[in-house]
Formats: C-alpha cells, structure tokens, sequence
C-alpha cells in the first residue's frame, strides 16, 4: 500500500517539476523579449527627440505596448512559477514523511509545549519527534495554532463525529488540500500575528466621525461656485466656504493618514488569506461540518474574498496623496475625498470587517482538517475508531504506536470494559512498558481529534487524558522532582474525584522514595482510582503490586512484557502477555555498559 502511495507523490512531483521547468523556460525567453522592447522603445522615443521626427513616437508605441504586455505576462508567469515550486515542495515532504524522514521537518511546535499540561509532555505532542511535527500541514499562524489546541485536547466532543466525517471526505481530496496548501505556501501569513489584523478590523474608533450633514459641503461649494460663474453671487462666498472646508480637511488630515496606513497593511495581509478563501469558497463539500464552514464566508450576499477585494479598492481611494501629490490638495479639499474614503472604510468594517474573525477561524478549522487528512491518506490501513457515549470504556485491536516506523512497530491488543479498570503492566527495562502508555494516549489524542488511529479496531468513550511519566524539578521554584511528581498524582487524582470520566497513563510512580513507601503508595492511588469512573495503565517494578488484582480481579488485570538473554544479547518481542513479569534485566544491562556488578 505505501509503495502505491510513493507512487502517487512522484508523479505528481513529477509532474509538477516538469510545468516548473517549462514556465521557467518561458520566463527566460519573455526576460529577453521584454529587454529587446524597451530598449527599442526608448531608442525611437530618444532618436525621435534627438532628430525632432514626432513621427517615431508614432513608431515606439508598438514596442511600448508589447512591453506592457511582456511585464504583465511575466508577472502572471512568476505566480505560476511559484505555485509550481509550492506543489513540487509539498509532494516531497509527503515523500519525505511516508520515508519515515519526517523528524528532519523544521515545525515542531516546542512554543505550543506546556509542563503543566495533563499529557502534552509525556506523550511527545510537541517537539522534536512529535506527533505536531509528523502531521502538521498548516500554513498560517492560526492554523498551526488550531492544530495545537486540538492536539491539547478535544473541547468539544459532541463534535468528533462531525470531524471524522471532514476528515475522511479530505483525505480523498489531495488535489484540492495539496492546492489549498500551495496557497497558503505562496505568502508569509505564518509570520504574521492575526491578532494585530483583528485589532484593526474590530477599532471602528480610529477613522474621523464627522457628521453626515458636513459631508454635504463640497455639494454646495460646487453650487455657489456655478452660481458665481452665472454671476449670482460673488466670488468671497464660495472661497469662504473653500476655507472651511480646507480647516476640516487639514484638522483630520492626521488621524484619517494614520488610519490608511494601518489599513494599507491589513489589506495586504488579507490578500494573503483571500488565496486560502477562494479555494475554500469554490469547492463543494458533502461533510455537514465543512458545509457549515464554507457557509461562513458568505454575508451581505458576497464572499469573503469579494468583501477584502472591496477592501482592496478602498485601498486605492486612500492611496490618492501618494499617487498624485499634486492634486492631492486641490482635489481633497474641494471633494473630501479622504472623509468620503474614511467613511467608506468605516461602513466595510462594519459590515465585513466583523466577520474577519469568522473567516481567519474558517481558514484554520480548515488545516487542521487538511492536516489530519493527509495522516489518513498516508495511512491507509489506520481506521476511524468508535467513540461512544458510554461509561468509560476503552478495546482495542492491534493498535500501535503511530509515531515508530511501520516496519518495527509492533502492535498489542487491549482490553478495559468497564470503569475502573486498572491495567498493572510489569516487565524488565527496555521491553516496552511507557512506549504502550504513549501508543494508549496517543491514539486516543488522534481518536479525539477526529482522525483515524493506529489500530484494527478501537472503541472508546471519551475520556479527557491524564499523564505521569516525565517530571522534572524546578530549582528556581524549589521545588523537588519528587514533590513535582506528587503534584502530577494530586491532578490526577483530583480530576478523578471531580468525577470526570477519566483515563490515566502513570510510569513507575513515586520513584523518588523507597520501596516500601513507594509500594504502599501506589497501591493506594490505584485502589482510589478503581472506585471512580476512570481507566487506567500503570507501570512498575514492584511485582508486589500485582497483589492487587486478588483484591479486585474484576478491575485490576496483570499484564507485562518480557525479553530474552541469550549470550550477553537482550532482545524484545514488545507482544503485552497476561500475568506478572518474571524476568529481569537490570544487572545484565549494567554488565553490557562495562559495570562489573557480583551475581
């Protein structure tokens, strides 16, 4: 399956290399052909001012033409020549990924990490081998921040169903995600805060507010200077009010220049989107999410990329002092122009403007589903699990831990039917024990998030992700590794009694103590979680733990993991059996390092 896969890629870069090459053929041979024009036309313009023919400017204005042309035409072939490179580029990375060369990609999300977070550092969400750094297809700042926040956790789960049904129905769409992301690629929206741009769109106090009934004055100017023409009035009368209307325009002048220069940029920041809008906006969808979505961009009767083309023409109108410096003066103060622009600007953001928000979250809703459908499509054989609203409950075949190569992973079966169920996992170092409690939280990020997980079958209600495997102390806060870790517990424990139905992944807790205290202690985290409604896996070396699932063999199950030694070699089968380990491999692992350690 992924041979077809690398298949597909290829040729479409392939493909996409080959018009690259030809429009960058073409772009030459038009570089050429637009130097031979101008040269020829300022040669007939210049012997026609050297000789004193008029008759040669008749004659450059052929070359001056074809000039235009050749500008015009280059310009549309540099965009070509970019989307080109953009589709070239997105179909290696993807062979890239599907090469299991993926952690070479340069986002990682380590700015999205938080320590206090109940899973994002245990289970590699962010980072460097990451799973945001293996799926992300994002090209805008709010898309990787989307992506981000769902990665952190579903906030709305009534609608993974919606969002299993998006992203199924994108992950046949490569053409149009690979499109989608071309666009985004072609401009530098993922530098740009959109914060800033949602300032400026929602400041309706930073243009002029005049009242209306002055914006009638140039009317009547023009009217008493037709009067003066038919000589009804003298000339002092219209100059007067010329005056007046040369003081408003000079006391807004500031504010007003101020307010077109911020929207000068902000235009040019929407233009970026406008691409990533219009292939949104002129594709059909069947998914009721992505529906509702597209329906978004559409208010007072236009789309959003019509609206910020409005923008863009308003835009013009302010650039007016700029284009013609001269006019500028005479034209303003006789028509207001700048306040009729200012008013048109502030009736767009009115009406546009506070849709802006709308859109920018459409676009990002948008590449997280991308995102997510490029990791079904690259994963055929991953399936959409079955999330229920059932008690907690959490079976599961053949799942695997979807960030190791298919080639060395190895896939385990699981089974926690009812609340309260407590895995105990034992086993010697190195044989798999906090990889399965990645492979468990993990897939139950992905299954949250509406994308296929990496199993054969997978049931699960949902259940927000509780974690304890990586703690570290803070020196500058005083704070122990030991106390840090009772601090992790306590959250557990806490979210559990608050009595959100939970699932928690906990790794060789209270390491920081002995054995005895360490015994006592885990056994009594276990019993209270097994009487709330949570599911949970648990790690250790103290085989005396599995004492408890004599006291609750309906809740509390032994599984573990073993190896084999075998002259001075370990190796693993990474396959979950029932019951409690019997192996270890400690003192064999020392001995291998070069620490001579008495039998």
């Amino acid at each position: 399956m992924q041979g077809k896969l690398v298949e597909v890629y290829e040729k479409r870069e392939k493909k996409y290399s080959q018009e690259l090459a030809e429009v960058r053929k073409r772009l030459g041979y038009l570089a050429h052909l637009r130097l031979l024009t101008f040269l020829l036309a300022a040669f007939l313009i210049g012997y026609s001012a050297y000789s004193g023919r008029g008759d040669f400017l008749l004659y450059a204005l052929s070359p001056a033409v074809a000039f235009i042309f050749l500008v015009v035409n280059y310009r549309r072939l540099v965009k070509s020549a970019i989307y080109l490179e953009n589709m070239v580029a997105i179909n290696q990375k993807n062979l890239q990924r599907l090469a299991w060369q993926w952690p070479a990609f340069s986002e990682k999300g380590e700015q999205y990490a938080s320590p206090e977070h109940p899973y994002c550092t245990d289970l590699n969400i962010f980072g460097p081998g990451s799973l945001f750094q293996y799926i992300s297809s994002t090209v805008t700042r709010g898309g990787e921040e989307a992506l981000a926040d769902i990665l952190k956790g579903q906030k709305d789960p009534a609608s993974i169903f919606e969002r299993q049904e998006s992203v199924k129905e994108l992950s046949e769409k490569l053409d149009w995600r690979q499109r989608f992301q071309a666009a985004g690629m072609e401009t530098k929206v993922k530098q740009e805060n959109p914060e800033e741009l949602l300032a400026w769109s929602k400041d309706q106090q930073a243009g002029v507010n005049i009242p209306n009934f002055l914006l009638i004055l140039p009317f009547i100017t023009a009217l008493l200077f037709l009067l003066y023409y038919l000589q009804h009035l003298p000339l002092p009368v219209p100059l007067a009010l010329t005056v007046v209307q040369y003081g408003i325009v000079f006391s807004t002048a500031k504010k007003i220049h101020r307010e077109f220069d911020r929207t000068q940029v902000a235009s040019d920041r929407l233009k970026q989107y406008a691409a990533l809008l219009k292939c949104i906006e002129s594709n059909s969808f069947n998914a009721a999410r992505l529906r509702r979505l597209q329906e978004n961009l559409t208010g007072k009767g236009q789309t959003a990329s019509k609206q910020i083309k409005a923008l863009a023409g308003i835009v013009d109108l302010t650039q007016f002092r700029h284009n013609h410096p001269i006019l500028y003066v005479p034209v303003n103060t006789l028509t207001f122009w700048d306040l009729f622009t200012a008013k048109k600007l502030s009736t767009w953001k009115k009406s546009s403007g506070a849709s802006l928000e709308t859109w920018l979250g459409v676009i990002s809703d948008f590449e997280v589903q991308v995102s997510l459908a490029g990791l079904a499509y690259d994963n055929p054989g991953w399936v959409y699990p079955e999330i229920t609203e059932e008690p907690p409950v959490l079976n599961t075949s053949s799942l695997g831990h979807p960030l190791i190569n298919p080639e060395v992973r190895v896939c385990n079966d699981l089974a926690m039917p009812s609340p309260g169920t407590a895995l105990i996992i034992t086993g010697s170092n190195m044989s798999g024990k906090s990889t399965l409690l990645r492979t468990v939280g993990l897939n139950l990020v992905l299954a949250y998030a509406g994308a296929p997980v990496c199993a054969a079958s997978l049931k699960a209600a949902y259940m927000p992700i509780y974690s304890k495997m990586q703690v570290v102390d803070d020196l500058t806060q005083g704070v122990s590794t030991y106390y840090a870790e009772l601090t992790r517990i306590k959250m557990v424990i806490e979210a559990a009694r608050s009595g959100e139905q939970i699932i928690y992944l906990l790794d060789e807790i209270f390491k920081g103590t002995n054995s005895k205290d360490r015994i006592l202690g885990t056994k009594a985290v276990i019993r209270m979680l097994s009487s709330l409604p949570t599911l949970g896996l648990l790690t250790t070396h103290d085989l005396e733990l599995a004492a408890l699932a004599d006291e609750s063999p309906e809740l509390v199950k032994n599984y573990h993991f073993d190896d084999q030694i075998e002259n001075d070699r370990i190796s693993f089968d990474y396959k979950l059996k029932p019951g409690v380990s019997t192996s270890t491999n400690a003192i064999a692992l020392m001995k291998m390092v070069g620490i001579d350690v008495d039998s």
